[in-house]
């Protein structure tokens, strides 16, 4: 804990600026990632619905 705390500092006087755009980035990355699996389930939905009619 005590070394992620220093590597934290570090980061923050180093660059916090990067580190902020690296989690915009992974944010965007994962909010496409749970999009891409709601429309991946939906299509399952219907052509399960389709299936069964």
């Amino acid at each position: 804990v005590h070394l992620l705390r220093e590597k934290l500092e570090l980061c923050n006087k180093d660059g916090a600026h990067a580190t902020v755009v690296h989690l915009e980035i992974h944010r965007d990355m994962l909010i496409r990632h749970a999009l891409a699996g709601r429309q991946q389930q939906q299509s399952r939905r219907m052509h399960q619905h389709t299936s069964k009619e």
